[in-house]
């Protein structure tokens, strides 16, 4: 069985853009055993998927190379697992460009073509240098702050830092957020999704909020927008319009 959904528009309102689990299309492929590729292929072909010979059919990943355009070999070598810099490194490897981690529309040549990891993250490349211009802009005509230290973004010459509450595990705040919204009847959330962000995936996301241990009424207090963007979205203007527009409808008397 194969269903597809209708992503909300980057420029619908708060209520239309929530998330809506409701399918366009169901469509049953075959009798027990029947894949589901061949449905995709007939609707948006031309697609190519090297599934073997009759009688002896190749095993995964031939279905994830088909979604991804990752090679199979990559796919089997990595036994299906690999991180975003392997990830970066290998999807453009063809063109000799990499992809960018915080917002995937960045390329950028890569140097060292043959490594296997790409830790030189296009996006980031491109958006600094204007951001800390602006920061430091920001805090010396507006704030009236000068100061000459060099202003570091994303760095590791800070040091000590120390991150205690959660040094040597992942950073989860579900658990909080979840209490939060029981004790709280008024606490609302607002929810932004960048469809190229890389670092944070909007459809983890999506799964996150999916899988909270809440009632049914917390959830009517989330509102989501989605936004061709990157992880910073309101880098755009278009993006950053609408995003504050979201979040005043979100915080707007009831």
């Amino acid at each position: 069985m194969v269903s597809y959904v209708k992503d909300p528009g980057p420029d619908t309102g708060a209520e239309a853009a929530k998330p809506n689990p409701r399918p366009v299309v169901f469509a049953f492929t075959g009798g027990p055993g029947s894949s589901g590729v061949w449905l995709p292929m007939g609707l948006l072909g031309p697609r190519r998927v090297d599934s073997g010979d009759v009688g002896a059919l190749a095993p995964a990943p031939f279905g994830l190379a088909e979604l991804t355009t990752l090679s199979e070999d990559f796919i089997r070598q990595s036994n299906l697992r690999w991180d975003y810099s392997e990830f970066s490194a290998e999807l453009l490897r063809g063109q000799g460009l990499t992809e960018g981690r915080i917002d995937g529309r960045f390329t950028q040549r890569h140097l060292r073509g043959q490594a296997s990891v790409n830790r030189d993250d296009a996006s980031m490349n491109a958006i600094t240098g204007p951001y800390a211009a602006a920061i430091n802009h920001y805090v010396r005509t507006e704030l009236r702050y000068e100061n000459d230290m060099p202003c570091e973004a994303l760095t590791g010459r800070v040091q000590p830092w120390s991150y205690k509450t959660f040094e040597g595990a992942p950073v989860d705040v579900t658990g909080d957020l979840e209490r939060l919204l029981g004790y709280n009847a008024a606490l609302r959330v607002h929810v932004d999704y960048g469809c190229h962000d890389g670092a944070t995936p909007h459809f983890a996301a999506e799964y996150v909020w999916a899988q909270l241990n809440i009632s049914a009424e917390a959830r009517t207090r989330f509102t989501h927008h989605y936004h061709q963007a990157g992880h910073m979205m309101y880098l755009q203007d278009e993006c950053r319009v609408a995003q504050l527009a979201a979040l005043a409808d979100c915080v707007a008397p009831g």
